[in-house]
């Protein structure tokens, strides 16, 4: 037991330097199967530690009363209930249950569930990021707004995404954020389409929060791209104006193309920016 703080070894991340709200629910909370590190006592008694799992590492405070030092064996396999305390820079969790489990009763690590734990606050740190970067103000305002609601934010964090790939809970906010990357990463002839393209692509699957795997995910794949059936009912709430950039949001996210754009025009559907960041990421 390290009784000093390593501010090396410790995650923090601030997350106030997005203007837009983070898309969670303060007090989740999870059982998980993960492995415990970095023991070490604060100023006031409290001990803390590093949660792995497959997906990644969180910071935890240990809150049980008859929490000791004794039995806290460093990258000891551990069940755990967590309470996720994200707005905080230190710790991210809190750790409500824990219990030692022997190394022969978890042979493999790597398929653990739910994967969500862990990896959630960079996720959502990569979200609010890729929001920032639409430069149109009313689409912007539009993923603000769908990603803050609380019946979104919610399920969107226990949600699988998708049949053969990000298929664990918390799957659909880590292939969010793979699709919004892809897009980043494609050119385009101007702002606006560039704004549509990431704007619908971190949109278009979005559905899957109330119908995780749909009857026609078969002809989604075999056309190029189509939106989630479900998508643009969870979004119309959330677009208002008769701004262009906002009817252009609705016919992407109701037919997968917009015609006033090239990138995603319907006669070239299957060769369309939308199409090729499916057909690279969530294939």
């Amino acid at each position: 037991m390290n009784n000093k703080r390593n501010s090396a070894n410790l995650v923090q991340d601030d997350h106030s330097q997005y203007a837009v709200p983070l898309p969670f629910a303060p007090g989740y909370s999870a059982a998980v199967s993960c492995r415990l590190s970095h023991f070490y006592r604060d100023d006031v008694g409290n001990i803390h530690c590093q949660v792995h799992n497959a997906r990644g590492i969180v910071g935890a405070r240990i809150s049980r009363p008859d929490s000791h030092n004794v039995g806290l064996e460093e990258w000891g396999i551990y069940e755990v209930t967590v309470v996720i305390t994200i707005g905080q820079k230190d710790p991210q969790a809190e750790i409500l249950k824990l219990k030692k489990i022997p190394e022969y009763a978890h042979p493999n690590l790597a398929p653990l569930i739910p994967y969500l734990l862990c990896d959630m606050p960079k996720k959502l740190e990569e979200l609010c990021h890729l929001i920032q970067l639409v430069q149109c103000r009313h689409l912007q305002t539009v993923l603000s707004s769908v990603f803050g609601e609380r019946s979104v934010y919610e399920p969107l964090m226990r949600q699988v995404g998708g049949a053969r790939t990000y298929c664990y809970p918390g799957g659909l906010l880590s292939k969010i954020v793979a699709v919004g990357r892809e897009a980043v990463r494609m050119g385009f002839a101007t702002q606006a389409e560039a704004d549509l393209v990431l704007a619908s692509a971190l949109l278009y699957d979005l559905g899957r929060i109330v119908d995780s795997m749909p009857l026609d995910e078969g002809l989604r794949q075999t056309i190029g791209f189509a939106p989630h059936p479900h998508s643009l009912s969870l979004v119309v709430p959330h677009i208002g104006g008769i701004h262009p950039a906002n009817a252009w949001l609705r016919d992407s996210l109701r037919t997968g193309y917009c015609n006033s754009f090239p990138s995603m025009s319907s006669s070239l559907k299957w060769d369309a920016a939308l199409s090729a960041i499916e057909r690279r990421v969530a294939l």
